[in-house]
């Protein structure tokens, strides 16, 4: 059941990622149409809200309202209807006169507002996020284990090369000791999630042992709990554990490396110089996350999300490769 709502929340996160995204460029939209009439008008762009606080009655009508705003697919007046736009008009103190008067004033104010409002529902979203992420945590599975182990042990035969050599020929004897995934996966759609995890677990390895005790300070409570767990019968465990050594990250899950660089906004100031923003990465980990469960369930990625797997992976591995110095 937690595996379920962790796999659940994640979707959520997903789709509001997607939506921030959706904001995120209808910000850019309205600023460039804002800035070429600030440049008729040769006047600056000085009418913003970063940083103001904005009370509580404000944020719950923009979270109401923005899609109608936005589409102008209701009859509203903002001028007369909306709380947000005589606030926005008192706090720059933008005369009447002005916007009845000067057409290009109007429209100014009008983008200003749409901008306004688009940046409170945005922070309304990373707030949903924060608290989305939280609840991962929350929903972890410790008894969830790597798909890539067999029977407690990670797996170290070569990894296949063909797709002969992961199905089997539809004449050869059923061999009970071949892994599930070199029976059953594609063998591309594999490789491309077995490297980006290779390439995870190295980026970790270089990042937290530069941090004084990497894995009581950085390792959130749960993972420590699902690693301890799961490797209850490791007669090596507890010698690793006391050294903390970095080959405890690789026993660790692919939701694992997930969660250690995108559960907090202030862990990931340890990655904010590898990749380009915590959403970008958040977004990216999380499909990555869902085509490696249906990879792990035997059911093949379509074309069109295996061009995404691959997309991904391509870009983590330059992105990290860049941060270790690494040419390929």
């Amino acid at each position: 059941m937690e595996e379920f709502e962790f796999e659940e929340i994640q979707k959520e996160i997903l789709e509001t990622e997607h939506l921030r995204k959706v904001f995120v460029d209808q910000i850019q939209f309205f600023q460039k149409q804002l800035d070429e009439i600030l440049l008729k008008l040769n006047e600056r762009d000085d009418r913003t809200i970063d940083g103001v606080e904005i009370k509580p009655s404000l944020t719950a009508e923009v979270n109401k309202n923005i899609h109608d705003w936005i589409s102008k697919d209701g009859d509203t007046d903002l001028e007369y209807d909306t709380e947000l736009y005589t606030y926005l008009k008192n706090y720059f103190n933008v005369k009447d006169s002005e916007l009845k008067l000067d057409e290009l004033q109007k429209d100014r104010f009008e983008l200003e507002f749409y901008r306004a409002a688009l940046k409170i529902r945005l922070e309304s979203i990373d707030k949903e996020l924060i608290d989305l992420n939280g609840n991962l945590l929350v929903h972890y599975n410790a008894r969830s284990k790597p798909w890539l182990y067999e029977n407690d042990e990670e797996e170290t035969e070569e990894e296949p090369t063909t797709i002969s050599s992961v199905q089997g020929s539809s004449d050869a004897p059923e061999d009970e000791g071949i892994p599930w995934w070199k029976k059953n996966a594609n063998v591309h759609q594999f490789q491309l999630i077995n490297n980006l995890e290779k390439k995870l677990r190295s980026l970790l390895k270089e990042v937290l042992k530069q941090q004084d005790n990497w894995y009581k300070n950085y390792i959130p409570k749960e993972i420590k709990h699902g690693l301890e767990k799961r490797n209850q019968k490791n007669p090596n465990f507890p010698q690793l554990l006391e050294n903390e050594s970095l080959e405890l990250i690789d026993l660790l899950m692919f939701k694992d490396y997930q969660l250690i660089i995108t559960s907090s906004f202030s862990q990931y100031e340890l990655f904010k110089n590898i990749f380009p923003n915590i959403h970008y990465v958040t977004e990216r980990l999380i499909e990555a996350s869902i085509f490696r469960n249906q990879i792990a369930h035997s059911n093949e990625l379509s074309t069109s999300q295996e061009t995404t797997l691959s997309n991904i992976t391509n870009e983590f591995i330059m992105h990290i490769n860049e941060y270790l110095g690494i040419i390929e």
